[in-house]
């Protein structure tokens, strides 16, 4: 499945030491998993890159670690790129974007 959040091997987090709201992480990963198929041919996982802006759209969507097959790594891209948007980042969050590091595990 998609995770976010910390502990070891995990293999996602936020470029913010502690951010404010996880209720808005869940509705994100929700969004994103309603975009994407973790059913594949191969068994694999993507590390995905990408920020939300302020306005909640979607940019600097990137491969940061492959799976090693192309088929993955552009179906998990391709879920965040069908996104686009999520909801405006909370106003209590003060930065102006947030950078995400996401894990999509893909199973048979």
């Amino acid at each position: 499945g998609l995770s976010t959040g910390g502990g070891a091997g995990s293999g996602s987090r936020l470029d913010v030491a502690d951010f404010c709201c996880p209720d808005y992480l869940l509705l994100m990963i929700e969004r994103i998993r309603s975009n994407w198929n973790a059913r594949a041919e191969a068994v694999g996982e993507t590390m995905m890159k990408f920020t939300i802006m302020r306005d909640g759209q979607i940019t600097g969507v990137e491969v940061e670690k492959s799976s090693g097959y192309a088929a993955l790594d552009i179906n998990a891209q391709r879920a965040l790129l069908v996104t686009r948007t999520l909801p405006p980042l909370p106003g209590q969050f003060p930065n102006p974007s947030l950078t995400v590091h996401l894990n999509f595990q893909y199973t048979r």
